[in-house]
């Protein structure tokens, strides 16, 4: 590759001898080496020499510039959070939502090794690198048979290739920052910008993607390889499959009406019972009358004491929102006003008793 005017050695570090290449697979090959190394620019198949005063601008831009391995990780989890598994960010904890009888319940992410506190169940998952990977299988063979936590173990990178591509991309993205320590000029921010932003991150999401595309699944002992899905079906699927496991007693489907205004006119006022949600949910009979035989409403009913009514409305909130159950709190005073509407409990604030006439 010679330039028309230029001397090949002001520009490139070798001259290539030959008159030209023959297979166009190979000239490919080496404009793209020559690419990698800023010594050429090629876009849209349109190959140009890069300035002396540019290429020794890139050549700083690479020895000078000091990026730390956390800086590295960070960036690729980074990615793992916003794109590869999106998740939402609330303070230091990254959420998933699953579903669950079409309701949302959240989970948490994680992935720098680290605990879950048990609030949430846990979706544990790494940057697809050898070193982290292997961690990550470590931790499946200890806590493995846990209900709460599901492991993505991504096909790992055993080449240096995705770290470096990172790495050189914040390279760039410091340089950019530092324009005047590197005397950056607006064209060549311009080449900076091009091939950070479009060449050098699309290799890393390409690298990503197909890391997590060909993930294993962990969960309770078995292992999905089902590598026809996208990751983010994958981690829906096992979001539903642990959150059944965790609430093994949930209870409930979303209602489409404002909860105080249901009660108020399709359970506490009617002298029968007839509204489709609680047909639906099988909470009454065929004559209109509350159900005391459905498994939820005895369940509830159960969490009472028998010997008299000692529970407060933050008990009982507490009791059936989280636990086995993880009931919805439109589901808990729907049950209340049931029970209240049978007779099975009365309401009582300070001194006054509240009961249905």
């Amino acid at each position: 590759v010679k330039p028309h005017g230029i001397k090949a050695e002001e520009i490139f570090p070798f001259v290539y001898e030959e008159e030209y290449v023959s297979d166009s697979n190979k000239l490919r090959d080496c404009l793209e080496v020559l690419v990698k190394e800023n010594y050429i620019t090629g876009e849209n198949g349109i190959y140009k020499p890069i300035r002396k005063k540019e290429a020794d601008t890139w050549q700083r831009i690479r020895n000078e510039i000091k990026i730390t391995e956390s800086m590295v990780l960070n960036e690729l989890r980074d990615r793992i959070s916003k794109s590869v598994i999106p998740a939402v960010k609330e303070g230091n904890r990254f959420l998933l939502k699953g579903k669950i009888n079409g309701f949302d319940k959240d989970l948490v992410l994680i992935l720098n090794n680290q605990e879950s506190n048990g609030e949430y169940p846990g979706v544990f998952t790494t940057v697809p690198l050898l070193s982290h990977t292997e961690k990550l299988l470590a931790k499946v063979s200890e806590e493995g048979n846990d209900k709460d936590k599901v492991f993505i173990i991504p096909k790992a990178d055993s080449t240096d290739e995705l770290f470096k591509l990172t790495e050189f991309y914040l390279k760039m993205d410091e340089s950019l920052e530092r324009m005047s320590d590197f005397g950056i000029d607006n064209e060549l921010k311009s080449q900076i910008e091009i091939k950070k932003d479009t060449e050098i991150s699309k290799k890393i999401s390409i690298l990503m993607e197909a890391a997590f595309k060909n993930a294993t699944i962990h969960y309770l002992g078995n292992d999905d390889k089902d590598f026809g899905k996208e990751i983010v079906e994958r981690v829906k699927e096992k979001s539903t499959e642990i959150l059944k496991k965790r609430f093994s007693q949930f209870f409930g489907l979303p209602l489409r009406e404002t909860v105080n205004s249901f009660i108020k006119d399709e359970i506490l006022k009617p002298s029968k019972l007839k509204a489709q949600y609680l047909k639906d949910l099988e909470l009454i009979d065929v004559h209109g009358a509350v159900n005391i035989h459905n498994r939820a409403y005895s369940q509830f009913l159960g969490e009472f004491s028998s010997n008299g009514y000692e529970k407060s409305g933050s008990d009982v909130i507490d009791t059936f929102s989280k636990g086995k159950f993880g009931w919805e709190l439109d589901i808990i005073k729907i049950m209340t006003a049931l029970a209240l509407k049978n007779g099975d409990i009365r309401i009582q604030r300070e001194t006054d008793i509240y009961h249905l006439p």
